[in-house]
């Protein structure tokens, strides 16, 4: 990966041989001593996993598992380590077999649109239920690296949920994607990763309350027998459960009343000399956990700000915080602004990397330091040094 390219999406990404049984084979001639060919072939499979997963498949999903928040404006998303894994088995949106499409789908479900078991794999398909459509077993091919001893997870929805909540062929191309992330700034485990996740979306977004996003297996659910069915049944191949609270949709007015509240009124006529100059009355909890209220004043308020002597000389977020005497009031305003900056100074990599060396090369100093006055470097050669530590040690002995 680039080390200049920080994110890149791509539309898809197909794999580089696909699963099924192959044969490798060679000829070998000679001439001498006598004139001979010798033939050999080997054969091996290239398989994965169809209905189950392991727990390193997904690098993270949003929501997480068992999150709660106002996710009604959110789709739901499932972030995988293999960036071929929604393209690796063959899936197209026509029988000309012209356009591939994803085999993986993102659906959200509230608990009353679905039920789930464990079955064993060798069950799916030997054990017929009656009304419940599942997809033949070529549909999946000849070659998987699942046990028929493993359990893996079904759902079963109703039909009518079915056609309402399923992405359609057309969507599903437009809800898979690839992501190369660069990595180097993360934490040791992650930065190994090649950096190339693939993301699959979900369609719908969360109802209030319980949901279940479920990432499914949509190889072969057309035909007259799913038409006939009255439940369609999916392999999971991973889950997660989150609650979504109620969301409230602001008018665009009262937004702008809000701000109007928020940053004070500029200009405004009266006897509040705070309010005119356009300082708020801001809720302020200091380090120490003492709840008081604090004046602030957004840095782009149209009016002449007073210069505070020695405030630049101040090397922290709290030392900026302006005293009123007469009014017993703080102006947190300048603190602010030194903490945002302060923010936005660390996001910048190369600076905050510069920093944590600094911080690593004092400290390894500071150790040094420590280490030399322990001994007494400082006052006595190495040799001094060893002598007055063994002196130490026979004065403990006795």
């Amino acid at each position: 990966m680039d080390e200049n390219t920080e994110f890149k999406l791509i539309d898809f990404a197909y794999p580089g041989i696909e699963t099924g049984e192959y044969t490798v084979g060679g000829n070998l001639s000679v001439t001498a001593p006598e004139t001979e060919t010798f033939t050999d072939a080997e054969s091996f499979f290239i398989a994965s996993k169809v209905f189950t997963s392991d727990p390193d498949d997904v690098f993270s999903v949003y929501p997480a598992d068992g999150q709660t928040g106002a996710f009604g404006q959110v789709l739901p998303h499932i972030n995988l380590r293999l960036k071929t894994m929604p393209w690796e088995y063959e899936n197209y949106a026509d029988s000309e077999k012209t356009q591939r499409i994803p085999c993986l789908a993102y659906i959200l479900l509230t608990d009353d649109e679905f039920s789930s078991k464990q079955i064993r794999v060798g069950e799916l398909f030997s054990q017929s239920e009656k009304g419940v459509f599942f997809p033949p077993k070529e549909t999946f091919g000849s070659v998987t690296s699942d046990s028929e001893d493993s359990y893996c997870t079904v759902l079963d929805i109703p039909k009518n949920t079915y056609n309402n909540i399923m992405p359609t062929k057309s969507d599903l191309p437009f809800l898979s994607h690839v992501k190369m992330v660069n990595l180097s700034a993360t934490e040791d485990k992650i930065t190994a990763l090649p950096g190339y996740f693939s993301t699959v979306v979900a369609n719908r977004f969360p109802a209030d309350g319980e949901n279940f996003a479920h990432l499914v297996r949509v190889i072969g659910y057309e035909g007259a027998a799913f038409e006939a069915a009255e439940t369609v049944r999916l392999i999971c191949i991973a889950s997660v459960r989150f609650n979504s609270t109620h969301t409230v949709t602001i008018p665009f007015r009262r937004l702008t009343e809000g701000l109007s509240n928020n940053c004070g009124t500029v200009g405004k006529d009266g006897t509040d000399e705070n309010e005119r100059l356009g300082f708020a009355v801001k809720r302020h909890i200091t380090r120490t956990g003492e709840e008081t209220q604090s004046l602030y004043r957004s840095p782009l308020v149209p009016s002449k700000t007073e210069i505070i002597d020695g405030l630049q000389k101040c090397k922290t977020a709290d030392g900026r915080i302006i005293y009123n005497n007469e009014t017993a009031t703080m102006d947190v305003s300048y603190s602010a602004a030194y903490e945002f900056g302060r923010i936005l100074t660390m996001k910048d990599k190369n600076i905050a990397q510069q920093i944590i060396d600094y911080r690593k090369t004092m400290k390894q100093n500071m150790n040094r330091n420590a280490v030399k006055f322990d001994c007494g470097l400082d006052n006595f050669g190495f040799a001094d040094a060893a002598e007055k530590l063994a002196e130490k040690g026979r004065n403990n002995e006795t």
